[in-house]
């Protein structure tokens, strides 16, 4: 069978991967759906990875803040699975801009959900954060029933929209799965996210600020931590749960390996062979609830077969060197 699949987001960072992953693995058609913010570099990525003139592709510039009309309604109708990808994901902006992150989320979310009513859907895929959740202790990660604790504007817009699928899964019938990732790596990400803006710190001998636990001067600092996982891999879980997963489940794509910020650093400097300048802060005006631990735990996911493919160490490598031959990634 081949899918018409309506891909929201898909020339940002994940959105794109998303598509190469199709194009590459499956024989389905896909309707591309990105108002072209700041974050999607235009059509650059869908470029790059030779998808503008593939027949398979259709792109529509669109903005999900505004309804669908009924002619535009009637030339999606093939549509039979909606994967929303699209979303404002800056923290330190939605910090700064709240309103107009939560807004945006939200109400691209209910939009798209308006659509998937007036078509004949097998699936409606939302994709989410482990941010929803909250902080993780040491010990602690969180599953897929775990309750929300979301610390910040852009985790309580997740939040938010989560429950509104939900809403529309049991007033509409909307075929509603809902994935929830950890922090995603890869290539051609936007240089406010940690480990492209690390790469240009490092490269331009800039301080890169360390989030750590409360500082001691009798002690070492101890920065935070997050779960990586390669942006393949997720494309790769996307396409598990598409065919393996059921309606009404939410499904955790947990990280490859648990890292903490300055090792990260480190780990970048040392492929580039340079000594970053690192600064740890435990309190940041700019973003007053940094969180410093996100956990997910995998088990549901593992227990239907998925497992990783791709290695952070040879990843992280192949990322950074490509990243600063293709410096305009740095712009």
């Amino acid at each position: 069978m081949v899918n018409n699949i309506l891909v929201t987001g898909a020339c940002g960072f994940i959105g794109h991967h998303l598509v190469e992953y199709l194009l590459e693995n499956t024989n389905d058609n896909i309707i591309i759906i990105d108002k072209l913010s700041y974050a999607s570099f235009g059509l650059q990525r869908l470029r790059e990875i030779n998808a503008l003139n593939n027949k398979r592709v259709q792109i529509n510039v669109f903005d999900l803040n505004s309804s669908f009309d009924t002619g535009y309604i009637n030339e999606l109708s093939n549509v039979n699975i909606i994967i929303h990808l699209a979303a404002e994901t800056h923290v330190d902006k939605s910090i700064s801009e709240p309103s107009n992150c939560i807004l945006n989320n939200v109400r691209s979310t209910v939009n798209i959900l308006e659509l998937a009513r007036k078509l004949n859907l097998d699936k409606f895929v939302y994709f989410s954060t482990d941010e929803v959740y909250g902080p993780s202790s040491d010990n602690t990660n969180f599953s897929e029933v775990s309750r929300h604790n979301p610390t910040n504007p852009y985790s309580a817009s997740k939040s938010a929209s989560e429950m509104i699928c939900n809403a529309y899964m049991n007033t509409y019938n909307i075929p509603l799965i809902i994935c929830n990732v950890m922090n995603v790596f890869g290539e051609r990400q936007h240089i406010e996210k940690f480990i492209p803006k690390c790469i240009n710190n490092i490269l331009h001998d800039n301080v890169n600020i360390i989030h750590s636990y409360p500082l001691d001067n009798d002690k070492d600092p101890i920065a935070g931590s997050r779960f990586y996982i390669y942006a393949k891999d997720v494309t790769r879980a996307i396409d598990f749960i598409l065919i393996n997963g059921s309606i009404g489940e939410i499904y955790n794509i947990p990280g490859q390996i648990e890292i903490k910020n300055d090792d990260i650093c480190e780990k970048i400097g040392k492929i580039m062979n340079k000594t970053p300048i690192k600064q740890f802060v435990d309190k940041d005006e700019n973003r007053p609830c940094h969180d410093l631990r996100y956990a997910l735990c995998g088990t549901k996911l593992f227990n239907m077969g998925w497992r990783h493919l791709y290695d952070f160490d040879s990843c992280l490598e192949k990322i950074v060197t490509q990243t600063i031959e293709n410096p305009n990634w740095l712009l």
